[in-house]
């Protein structure tokens, strides 16, 4: 998908005027990184990756990367509902972590029906940890294939992708001390609306440790209820171009 994207943009550029052309270098520029992050991802998949771990908000990773996924949205009705109750502060390689929700997410966006549904996120603390949830309804992973999927090139029918992105992602989380596990639900959580809530789907959980550092205690990262906490997620939501309909 990356490469059609990159494609149209390419053949669009004869079309536009300077200002334009301006204006749609921002566009061009993420969807060559985001062709570089799947090369890479396909490079890297045998190899040990060495991360750059700088303490940054979760909440802004996972931004980008629904900004990244809603570069090339499907033909399909999605909503996308949160329920982000800390802003966590977690020591990360932006770019791996980033391209590690953008695996998930997309991998979500392929599952779902022509007709749509919707994507849910969720993020807390539990254990000294940030756990963050990302979930799906009309979709089931068969028992006998759930603890398969984070496998190197297991698949389970998608029409495009490599076939190593969530084996890819199981290794970056697991790079910055975490885990990732996958269940089947049967129905979507209380935050979304109680009419399209009872639809079977699927959710995958991440943990992360909250960084500690000297001269900075865990409850600074967390800014449970606070205005800054507010202020960040309506951001979010205003700007996250998933925040509604697609």
């Amino acid at each position: 998908k990356p490469f059609i994207g990159l494609k149209m943009m390419l053949q669009m550029l004869p079309k536009l005027t300077p200002a334009q052309t301006r204006n749609y270098s921002e566009d061009l520029d993420i969807s060559i990184r985001k062709v570089d992050a799947m090369l890479t991802d396909i490079m890297e998949a045998s190899r040990k990756m060495k991360y750059e771990l700088v303490p940054q908000n979760i909440l802004t990773i996972l931004d980008l990367a629904i900004k990244g996924v809603s570069r090339y949205p499907p033909n399909k009705n999605i909503d996308f509902y949160y329920d982000l109750d800390i802003v966590a502060l977690i020591a990360l390689d932006e770019q791996r972590m980033c391209r590690t929700f953008e695996n998930i997410i997309d991998n979500a966006f392929g599952f779902l029906p022509d007709k749509g549904g919707i994507i849910w996120f969720s993020i807390k603390e539990k254990n000294n940890k940030a756990e963050i949830i990302i979930g799906n309804i009309h979709s089931h992973i068969p028992e006998d294939k759930i603890n398969k999927i984070f496998q190197d090139k297991f698949t389970l029918g998608k029409k495009s992708g490599t076939g190593v992105g969530l084996s890819i992602a199981t290794k970056v989380i697991k790079g910055h001390n975490g885990s990732i596990t996958v269940k089947n639900v049967q129905n979507a959580p209380g935050f979304v609306p109680e009419n399209i809530r009872n639809i079977q789907g699927v959710e995958f959980t991440i943990s992360l440790p909250l960084t500690k550092q000297p001269g900075y205690s865990l409850k600074d990262s967390l800014f449970k209820n606070s205005e800054e906490a507010k202020a960040t997620l309506g951001m979010v939501k205003k700007e996250s171009p998933l925040a509604g309909s697609l």
